[in-house]
């Protein structure tokens, strides 16, 4: 029984970091698409 509340709490913490991640990433990821797409237009 406390192996399995570990593992769904690794399982929590695990998905709350990674979704975070991603949070951070997508605002980052959209600015930095604007000028790598500009800069092949020169």
């Amino acid at each position: 029984m406390k192996k399995a509340l570990m593992f769904a709490l690794a399982l929590l913490i695990s998905v709350a970091f990674v979704t975070t991640v991603f949070a951070q990433a997508k605002p980052e990821a959209k600015p930095a698409d604007k000028p790598a797409a500009v800069a092949p237009e020169k």
